[in-house]
């Protein structure tokens, strides 16, 4: 084993051993370690749905308007504005900096699926362009 040259004090080094974990972190598989929570904010999951609500109601407008292509209003606006009423009713209820529990981030993600899968009904199913951002929903669930 190869000593590694003296540094004065306080000077960082990249060596460490196998026990250390990286930058003071925990390490991943530690075992006997229960599963640890995440750090998602419902203030991110009411901002996300403000953008996704936004972004709905826009891109219905220029695809029914703009484009003159048979769109729903009725029904996609009433999905939007059930989203709307949904996110409202969560940012009054809940204060924004608290970390989500599980279910609650659970219930809301699976919400925003739903909502969405009613929107690609409504305009297209699946072979709607826009299909694919069912994935967003899916990967912010994952991390």
């Amino acid at each position: 084993m190869a000593s590694t040259p003296h540094l004065p004090a306080g000077e960082p080094t990249f060596d460490r051993t196998a026990d250390e974990a990286s930058q003071g972190e925990p390490r991943l598989w530690d075992f006997g370690v229960g599963p640890k929570r995440g750090r998602l904010r419902v203030r991110t999951l009411i901002t996300l749905r403000w953008f996704a609500i936004a972004g709905q109601t826009l891109t219905v407008l220029i695809v029914g308007v703009g484009l003159g292509l048979p769109v729903p209003f009725a029904l996609c606006f009433t999905l939007i504005v059930l989203a709307a009423w949904v996110n409202l009713l969560v940012s009054l209820t809940s204060s924004g900096q608290r970390i989500a529990e599980d279910w609650e981030a659970t219930a809301q993600i699976s919400f925003d699926v739903i909502q969405l899968a009613g929107l690609l009904y409504l305009t297209g199913g699946v072979v709607n362009p826009f299909s694919l951002l069912l994935i967003a929903p899916v990967v912010l669930a994952a991390a």
